[in-house]
């Protein structure tokens, strides 16, 4: 989830196709379907404060 954030917030910019794709990959990953936009706008967060993949991980817990 770590790489895959960093990759669709490269730019800094998620648009709504690249959105989607991550929706359908957290989901694959075995994310709760109801949770996976929180997940993707706290991996957001996490990617914008610079945080580690460390940090990342566990700010999932």
């Amino acid at each position: 989830l770590f790489d895959l954030s960093r990759m669709v917030f490269a730019d800094h910019i998620a648009d709504d196709a690249e959105r989607n794709l991550l929706k359908r990959l957290v989901i694959g990953l075995g994310f709760p379907t109801e949770d996976v936009n929180e997940i993707i706008e706290k991996s957001f967060i996490e990617i914008q404060k610079g945080s580690s993949e460390e940090d990342f991980v566990t700010s999932f817990k």
